[in-house]
C-alpha cells in the first residue's frame, strides 16, 4: 500500500491558480526525486540521531540514565510494552500484558509500543535475540517516509532540482518532527503527509472535472495504520481526510436543486465509514479496555501564539513566555520556514490566495485544520503564555473525547504542514526561477543555523549509557523462586502512588526490574502508562505499602524496597528476611530463604 501510494503522481492543490490546474505539470524525474528523498531521509536521521540506535540488540539508550537531566520515560516504556507483550500469551482483545503494572488491567496500547510493528515481531519472537528493540529502525523509517511523502506533495509543482531538494530537506527536518524524537510513535508524521497528498489528488481531480467519487479505501487504510501506530495520529488523519466529503458537501450545497437532507446524510455516512476502521481496531487491540480517560485536556494544549514561539529551540529568536504543558503544541516553523511564509504573503499574491480559499474543497481542508487547531487550544486558551479565556463550558459536553485525547496540543500539526506546504507552493509558482532559488537557499541556510545547535543537543540526549545490569547470582535464583516483583512503594506514572516526594519520583530502578520480570515471566507492580485508573491505582498502592509494613509478606513475592521503608519498618514479630544485592534492598518471606 505504501509503495503504490508513493508511485501515484498528483497535481498540486496549491501550486498555481486553480483555473489552470487542469494542465498536467512537468515533473522532475520520478526515479531521481524518490532517490534523492531517500538519501535525504537517511541523512536527516544521522543528523539528529546516533547510528547505534539502529542496532536492534543495543538497549543502552532505551533505559533511563541515573542522572535525572537525561530522563525521558517514553523510550523505556515503549520497549517494556513490547517486551511484556513478547513474553505474554495471546489473548483477545489483543495486547494484554497482565504482568506489567500488576494487578491493574494493562494493555500494550497504553505503552505506545507501536502495535503495527510489535505484533508481526511477536509472531517470530522465538527467532529474535532476547535483547531486541525496533525503536531505532522505526525512527529511521519515519525520516525516510517523511521525505518520500514530501515528494508526493512537492514534486508536481517544483521543477527546479535544487529548490526541490531544499524543500524536501526542510520538510524532513521539520522542527515539530524532531521535537517528537523522544517519542518514537509520534514521529510518524508521514501519515499526515500521506493523507494530505490523498486530499490534494482528490481536489485536483475535481478541478480537472474528472469523474471521481470520494475515496474510501485509501483513507480507511491510512486511518487503520495510524490507529495501530498512535491513535492521536489516526484522529488527525481522519480529520484531514474528512475534508474530501466536506468539500463535496460545500460544493453541492451551492446548487439549490440538491436536497440538503441528502447532502447531510451522505456526509454523515462517509464520516461513519471513515471511523469504522479506527473503532474496530481500538477495540481489537485493547485501546478501549483501559480507563475511559484521564485529566489533562486543560493542561496539554497549544498556545494561540505557538507558531511564533520557539520554546528555546531557536539560536537567534528569543522564546516568549510559555506555560508548562503547552510544549505539546510546539509549532515553530524555524527561520527557514518563516522565510517562505513571509515571501508568500507579498501583496501581489494575496489576491490569488483569496481565489484559492473560495474553492469549496480548499475551504473544506482549511475548515478541518482550523477545527483541529481550535481543539488543540484546549479549554484553557493562552496567548503568549498568558491565560486568555476559559472554554470549559464549551468542551464539557465532549468530555468523552477530551479525556481520551487529553494532549490536544498535538492537533496543531495538520495546520502547521498546510501552512508550510502552502507557502512553499506559492513561492515555487509566483517567483522567477532565480528568485525562487535564492529564497529556498536562504530558507535552508537559516533553518540549519537557527536549529543546528538544538538538533545537536537533541541528538546528545541519546547518549546515555545504561548502568550495569543485575550481577549478583541472587537474581538468577530469585527468578526461579518468585513469581512477582513488588516495588515499595509501587512506581506508577512516576508519582501517582503512596510516596510522591520528588526524590521518589527519581526512583527509576523499576525499569531494570521490569526488564528482569518480563524476561523471567514474572509480574511487576510498577510501570509507566499513558492512561491510569487513578482511584484504583491509589487504592492498590496504599494496600501494597500497608502489606509490606505490617506483614505478612506473600511467599511468591520479591520486594524491592527504598531505604526510607527499610529503616523505619518494624522488625519484631515479622516473618521476613531483608538483604542487599547490587545495592538494592530486597525483602521476602522467611519461608522462601533458600537462595
Amino acid at each position: 500500500m505504501l509503495a503504490s501510494a508513493l508511485r501515484q503522481d498528483n497535481c498540486s492543490m496549491l501550486g498555481g491558480p486553480l483555473e489552470s490546474s487542469t494542465k498536467k505539470p512537468v515533473h522532475v524525474s520520478s526515479v531521481w526525486s524518490y532517490s534523492v528523498a531517500t538519501i535525504l531521509g537517511v541523512a536527516a536521521f544521522f543528523l539528529t540521531c546516533p547510528a547505534y540506535i539502529l542496532d536492534p540488540t543495543n538497549l543502552t539508550w532505551v533505559y533511563p540514565h541515573r542522572d535525572p537531566i537525561y530522563y525521558a520515560p517514553d523510550y523505556h516504556t515503549h520497549y517494556l510494552g513490547w517486551l511484556f507483550l513478547r513474553h505474554s500469551p495471546w489473548s483477545f482483545p489483543l495486547g494484554s500484558i497482565p504482568n506489567y503494572v500488576a494487578p491493574l488491567p494493562t494493555f500494550m496500547a497504553y505503552t505506545d509500543s507501536i502495535p503495527l510493528a510489535a505484533f508481526p515481531l511477536k509472531l517470530i519472537s522465538d527467532t529474535l535475540p532476547e535483547d531486541f528493540q525496533y525503536l531505532g529502525l522505526w525512527t529511521l523509517m519515519c525520516f525516510v517516509l517523511q521525505a518520500l511523502f514530501a515528494v508526493r506533495l512537492l514534486r508536481p509543482w517544483i521543477k527546479d532540482k535544487w529548490c526541490f531538494t531544499s524543500a524536501v530537506l526542510l520538510v524532513t527536518l521539520s522542527p515539530i518532527l524532531i521535537f517528537r524524537s523522544l517519542h518514537v510513535a509520534l514521529m510518524s508524521h508521514w501519515l499526515l503527509l500521506w493523507s494530505l497528498s490523498v486530499v490534494q489528488e482528490y481536489i485536483l481531480a475535481k478541478k480537472r472535472q474528472d469523474q471521481v467519487s470520494t475515496p474510501l479505501r485509501t483513507p480507511m487504510t491510512i486511518i487503520g495504520m495510524a490507529t495501530l501506530i498512535q491513535p492521536y495520529l489516526a484522529a488527525m488523519v481522519a480529520g484531514i481526510c474528512w475534508a474530501m466529503p466536506l468539500g463535496r458537501a460545500f460544493a453541492a450545497w451551492k446548487d439549490p436543486s440538491n436536497s440538503k437532507i441528502r447532502i447531510i446524510t451522505s456526509l454523515g455516512l462517509i464520516t461513519f465509514l471513515y471511523i469504522i476502521p479506527m473503532g474496530l481496531l481500538l477495540y481489537a487491540f485493547g485501546f478501549l479496555n483501559g480507563p475511559s480517560g484521564t485529566d489533562g485536556f486543560h493542561y496539554f494544549g497549544t498556545d494561540v501564539f505557538s507558531i511564533f514561539n520557539n520554546y528555546g529551540t531557536s539560536s537567534f529568536v528569543p522564546k516568549f513566555r510559555d506555560r508548562k504543558g503547552l510544549y505539546e503544541g510546539y509549532a515553530w516553523l524555524g527561520l527557514g520556514g518563516w522565510t517562505l511564509v513571509i515571501a508568500a504573503m507579498v501583496p501581489r499574491i494575496r489576491t490569488q490566495i483569496r481565489v484559492w480559499v473560495k474553492d469549496p474543497y480548499v475551504k473544506a481542508l482549511i475548515t478541518t485544520s482550523l477545527i483541529m487547531w481550535f481543539f488543540a487550544l484546549s479549554e484553557n486558551i493562552h496567548f503568549a503564555g498568558f491565560w486568555l479565556i476559559d472554554m470549559e463550558w464549551f468542551w464539557k459536553p465532549f468530555r468523552f473525547i477530551t479525556s481520551s485525547l487529553r494532549t490536544s496540543g498535538r492537533f496543531i500539526w495538520p495546520l502547521y504542514y498546510i501552512l508550510f506546504f502552502g507557502a512553499a507552493a506559492i513561492v515555487a509558482n509566483h517567483f522567477s526561477r532565480k528568485s525562487m532559488r535564492i529564497l529556498f537557499t536562504v530558507a535552508l541556510i537559516l533553518q540549519t543555523i537557527d536549529l543546528g545547535p538544538w538538533m545537536t543537543n537533541r541528538k546528545n540526549r541519546f547518549y546515555v549509557q545504561r548502568g550495569e545490569r543485575l550481577q549478583d547470582p541472587f537474581w538468577d535464583n530469585a527468578a526461579s523462586k518468585f513469581k512477582k516483583v513488588k516495588m515499595i512503594p509501587p512506581l506508577q506514572d512516576v508519582g501517582y502512588c503512596q510516596d510522591r516526594k520528588e526524590e521518589n519520583r527519581l526512583f527509576y530502578e523499576w525499569v531494570e526490574f521490569a526488564d528482569f520480570a518480563a524476561k523471567n515471566k514474572m509480574s511487576i507492580n510498577s510501570g509507566y502508562l499513558a492512561r491510569y485508573d487513578r482511584k484504583l491505582s491509589t487504592l492498590y498502592c496504599g494496600a501494597e505499602v500497608y502489606e509490606f509494613l505490617t506483614g505478612p509478606l506473600q511467599p511468591d513475592s520479591l520486594y524491592i524496597v527504598r531505604a526510607a521503608y527499610t529503616d523505619n519498618m518494624p522488625t519484631s514479630g515479622l516473618d521476613r528476611q531483608c538483604e542487599v544485592h547490587d545495592g538494592y534492598s530486597t525483602c521476602f518471606a522467611k519461608m522462601n530463604t533458600q537462595h
